[in-house]
């Protein structure tokens, strides 16, 4: 660029004010951040074995899935294409949110039969 020899600068680039920053992706540049991933997961291990033990889950409390998966998936050569977007994460949580409380609902559909077979019985009970 200094020696002139690039053509001009894209306006959407010139608008940022010229900046950017050259991102290797090679086999080579992924194992040099290979060290990063897999401390990550020694690390999630122990936690998880800990948790598991030991029934406290705050061990886990110190992981940031949501950061490091997209990045774990990069380090290990997962194209782009195959991961979900954050969108398309939010929307998964959402419908499993969505389906556990349906779930809760069916479990708890005989506990609320029970009650309400047992409501008129209750208020005779009351009323004597």
């Amino acid at each position: 660029m200094q020696q002139g020899l690039l053509p001009d600068m894209p306006p959407i680039l010139a608008a940022t004010g010229g900046s950017y920053k050259i991102e290797y992706d090679s086999p080579m540049s992924r194992m040099m951040r290979a060290e990063k991933a897999a401390g990550f997961l020694r690390a999630f291990g122990v936690a998880t074995d800990f948790a598991q033990r030991t029934g406290d889950r705050s061990a886990l409390d110190w992981f940031n899935i949501d950061a490091a998966m997209p990045e774990i998936m990069d380090i290990q050569g997962s194209p782009t294409a195959w991961s979900s977007t954050p969108e398309e994460v939010a929307k998964m949580r959402e419908q499993r949110a969505q389906e556990a409380q349906e779930q809760k609902m069916i479990e708890a559909a005989p506990a609320v039969a029970g009650l309400m077979k047992a409501a008129p019985d209750l208020q005779k009970n009351q009323a004597a």
